[in-house]
């Protein structure tokens, strides 16, 4: 069993995978990705992985609310950003269209 199927069902036998608690999952993974900027704003790279994995582990919560794949949402997201044009300006990629 995968790490995400492993996650997928402690959010089931939890009781969490109900999409009506769809926006208290979204309010979870906000905080998460404040507790990753912290981390990052801070400099602390010893509790990077450990950050990022919850920011993860929040999104895997609402994919499995909603009967969706996670892998099968980066695969979309990948498909999206891999036919991108533009140009990395000050460590950010800016898309044609945006520039």
């Amino acid at each position: 069993m995968s790490t995400e199927e492993k996650i997928a069902m402690w959010f089931s036998q939890k009781g969490l995978d109900k999409k009506e608690n769809r926006f208290k999952q979204l309010a979870k993974t906000t905080e998460e990705l404040g507790e990753l900027a912290e981390c990052v704003v801070k400099d602390k790279p010893e509790d990077l992985a450990l950050e990022i994995g919850d920011v993860a582990v929040t999104l895997i919560g609402l994919t499995t609310q909603f009967g969706l794949d996670y892998n099968d949402c980066l695969e979309q997201a990948y498909k999206k950003i891999s036919k991108r044009k533009g140009q990395t300006k000050g460590g950010v990629f800016v898309k044609s269209e945006d520039s």
